[in-house]
């Protein structure tokens, strides 16, 4: 797709969504960050026209400048329901998922495939790790082990 064509479907999408952004997304709520990487640097679990967004855990990331001239931005969620369910369909071993705060907040992210809590701002701090894939398939396979040894 044309990249001026790609910048005017994108700036008519924001427009769309400031009033729904005006009515639906009360300040002070919670947001959550989905990311990839074994720490202290993580990366987003996708990459938008090859540009992968690099993060640090209590630092602020700003959406690249490349990215935002295309119209894209940060995404967190606003819920951690809907973080769940996009962590699910992510393959990563080393996903997780960080309380964050969030700056500049752009509206909800008009992408029909993401979970609907997903918000696009400009600016992200992860703040507090909350979900981490490794320690869920250590439990897994804790318990599978401890489940042999009681057979025997």
């Amino acid at each position: 797709m044309d990249r001026d064509i790609r910048i005017k479907i994108a700036n008519e999408l924001m427009r769309l969504t400031e009033k729904l952004l005006e009515e639906d997304m009360p300040p002070g709520e919670k947001y959550y960050k989905i990311v990839v990487g074994d720490g202290p640097v993580y990366y987003s679990p996708t990459a938008m026209d090859g540009v992968v967004v690099v993060y640090e855990e209590g630092k602020w990331t700003e959406v690249p400048k490349v990215l935002k001239e295309e119209g894209y931005f940060l995404c967190v969620f606003d819920n951690f329901k809907d973080a769940w369910q996009e962590v699910e369909m992510i393959m990563d071993v080393d996903v997780k998922i960080f309380e964050c705060e969030v700056d500049g907040i752009v509206g909800r992210n008009p992408d029909p495939e993401l979970e609907p809590g997903n918000v696009m701002v400009e600016r992200v701090k992860l703040t507090k790790m909350v979900y981490d894939r490794r320690e869920d398939i250590a439990e897994f396979y804790e318990e599978e082990y401890e489940e042999e040894n009681m057979m025997e």
